[in-house]
């Protein structure tokens, strides 16, 4: 578990839920959660192979995001309860250094978790861990704009609305428009 010892002045989730790095999450956790958010997920995610959602596609996968994090390109980190049931997912992409320091995030919550803003909780502090544990100077993050849940997350984490992107990312086999966002390091 990375231990990121940060405070928030809201909800404090640190006694129900904990965050962890891909490094310490079993292959079955991780699939379990895929497969039970399938549907869930479905329109706001691309659309995944069966194999993704098997044990044994995460026991070749588990590695490979291992060996992005050492390189620093990526970081995935797990939301687990405290029966170490994944309920969320929290992704850094495309960790990009001089000249830009940048990367992109992408997150998903279990749909029995939504709306009780652990998201915004987890985020905030997976957000603060990349931003003082590696060069990243900015955070991208796009949703679609029918997507209000990701729009207020956003907005309450300070993300600023860039612009907006016509047939931006190919989702359940459908182009779908995203708005773009970006938050800067302080």
């Amino acid at each position: 578990m990375i231990s990121l010892g940060l405070d928030m002045n809201s909800k404090n989730y640190s006694n129900q839920f904990q965050l962890h790095s891909i490094a310490s999450c079993h292959p079955n956790q991780i699939s379990s959660y895929y497969k039970k958010n399938r549907d869930f997920h479905l329109s706001t995610s691309p659309k995944r192979s069966e194999n993704f959602f098997t044990d044994h596609y995460w026991k070749k996968a588990i590695p490979i995001h291992l060996e992005e994090q050492e390189k620093e390109s990526a970081i995935r980190f797990f939301i687990l309860n405290n029966e170490q049931v994944i309920i969320g997912n929290i992704n850094f992409s495309n960790i990009q250094g001089f000249p830009i320091h940048s990367c992109n995030l992408g997150y998903s919550l279990d749909e029995e978790y939504t709306g009780k803003g652990i998201m915004t909780y987890f985020l905030n502090q997976a957000i603060d861990f990349v931003f003082h544990k590696t060069s990243v100077h900015k955070v991208f993050a796009n949703h679609t704009p029918w997507n209000i849940s990701s729009a207020r997350v956003l907005h309450k984490l300070g993300f600023a609305k860039i612009g907006e992107c016509k047939d931006y990312l190919l989702i359940n086999n459908n182009w779908e428009d995203h708005i773009l966002n970006v938050l800067f390091k302080k």
